[in-house]
């Protein structure tokens, strides 16, 4: 299995795919890499001469490509986003949008040093075009290879726009890779996890943000920066939770549903407790922003930790029946979690929140 110091994690797809394989001796989920062919790399080297020569234009590159054996390729359309957390994405102009976009008419400028300026301006914006294009090329390929290959059971991409393939890893563990890339302040990466039909999802992000909100909480297990490096946590994150499952239920449900409704009760009796909070905080749905130190009195504070508290509550009855899984021992232990004690503190909060409206 890959780790991040065997794995550049850098060149993840730019020079290789991060793909989750079944390791045939162990049953494992293991990661591993499949590299991206650059078969074109001699027919564009050719290309890049066109550029560099004087008396081409924009427009005369584009009718070379166009009738290239090979590279005529490169105006077919493709599902490809080149910045994960921009707007405005994709590479599905046809060649006559192409062409249209490039028609190197510059008569109208007399001055021969701004005409060549401009020339080469179009020229730059034309091969800057025509790499994104190649690299789509390479990884429509690549994508083609991983689905053809009956080992890989996910791998990583840079398509664009929203997409949850979900894979059945064994008969009690699926995933679904959640992407939204190209699409700006709504981009996101997420990973979904779900146990014998259960749902495994992140309780103590509840109380660790500062704005939560309850129907994005529970749309993931776990979510990640919007970056190719982050398919390597995304990956990992499946592969460790997929393989824990398989050799120790309880464990599994020690990590994934316990230890998180205990971070969120110990979150809960933090803001009972306190004024003053340290949460994280994000600028738009994936886009982290690091920390907020928060200070919160009167009316403020009664608000805030009402809507904790009322939210919590809803999230944790809502999946109450994941606990149904778990051993004996730690059921007793999820319903010893709420002490009569804490949920006196938690009926008066909510009591004091009601009140204020």
């Amino acid at each position: 299995m890959k780790d991040k110091d065997s794995m550049n994690v850098s060149e993840i797809n730019e020079e290789i795919l991060c793909v989750l394989k079944r390791e045939e001796k162990t049953d494992k989920i293991i990661l591993d890499v499949v590299e991206i062919e650059k078969d074109l790399e001699p027919d564009f080297r050719g290309l890049l001469n066109q550029f560099e020569r004087n008396g081409n234009t924009a427009n005369s590159i584009v009718h070379y490509i166009k009738n290239h054996r090979k590279l005529k390729v490169l105006f077919n359309r493709y599902d490809y986003c080149a910045r994960l957390n921009m707007a405005y994405q994709g590479l599905d102009s046809t060649f006559e949008l192409i062409e249209e976009k490039y028609q190197s008419k510059f008569d109208h400028i007399k001055d021969k040093e701004k005409k060549q300026e401009a020339i080469k301006k179009e020229k730059d914006k034309l091969l800057k075009e025509c790499k994104e294009r190649l690299h789509a090329n390479y990884l429509q390929k690549a994508y083609k290879k991983c689905r053809k290959d009956k080992e890989i059971l996910a791998f990583s991409h840079r398509r664009v726009g929203w997409g949850a393939p979900k894979y059945d890893l064994n008969e009690n563990f699926s995933i679904e890779l959640k992407t939204n890339f190209g699409y700006g302040s709504v981009s996101y990466f997420y990973t979904k996890i779900k146990y014998k039909d259960l749902d495994i999802i992140p309780f103590s992000d509840w109380v660790n943000y500062r704005i939560s909100r309850i129907f994005e909480i529970v749309l993931y297990s776990s979510k990640h920066t919007l970056s190719n490096e982050s398919w390597y946590d995304a990956m990992s994150y499946v592969a460790e939770a997929c393989n824990i499952s398989s050799k120790d239920e309880d464990l599994f449900v020690q990590k994934y549903i316990v230890d998180q409704c205990k971070e969120l009760i110990t979150g809960l009796q933090n803001i009972l407790n306190s004024s003053t909070f340290r949460l994280k905080g994000y600028v738009f749905l994936n886009q982290e922003k690091g920390y907020i130190d928060l200070k919160l009195s009167g009316h403020n504070l009664t608000e805030f930790r009402g809507e904790k508290i009322s939210g919590a509550l809803e999230l944790i009855g809502n999946h109450s029946a994941g606990i149904s899984i778990a051993p004996e021992q730690i059921r007793y232990e999820w319903l010893s979690l709420g002490s009569e004690e804490f949920f006196h503190s938690l009926k008066s909060g909510v009591s004091l929140f009601s009140g204020c409206r």
